[in-house]
């Protein structure tokens, strides 16, 4: 599908509002697609969009900006997604927790990524995972 085509079918969507009122699934699909492209502004467009429609946003709608930043190592972007969602009242899943330490670790920033993990421990996540040591252990004596 290219992209005119997309953008085609999102307006359609849009006039189609008041028959199909569109969720959180819908729009974390269109996040999804720019956010992979790394075109962050339609990102952030349709975000804001999803917001003023009043749609209610999930972990998902958090995770796909916040991976895809990390992948593009835009990690102040990531943080501030990290900390938007943590103040809109979600809580992200252990795998979040994973990918926000290893890119604090990889950047150097060794504190961030501790309190990150007392972060997981607050909160009761599992942290047998051993990718979360693999991160943190090799970095504490790099840095």
């Amino acid at each position: 599908m290219g992209t005119s085509r997309l953008h085609g079918s999102y307006s359609t969507k849009c006039s189609l509002e008041d028959v199909l009122a569109p969720n959180a699934i819908c729009y974390n699909s269109l996040i999804e697609f720019h956010a992979k492209k790394g075109d962050f502004d339609s990102m952030n467009e349709i975000l804001s969009f999803m917001e003023e429609r009043g749609v209610e946003t999930n972990i998902g709608t958090y995770t796909i900006p916040i991976d895809s930043y990390l992948d593009f190592r835009e990690i102040n972007k990531a943080e501030k997604a990290f900390e938007e969602m943590s103040t809109g009242g979600l809580k992200g899943d252990i795998y979040l927790y994973i990918a926000m330490i290893n890119a604090n670790c990889r950047v150097g920033n060794i504190k961030r990524a501790f309190a990150l993990f007392d972060e997981c421990v607050e909160l009761g996540l599992s942290l047998l995972n051993l990718v979360v040591y693999y991160c943190l252990i090799p970095a504490e004596f790099l840095f």
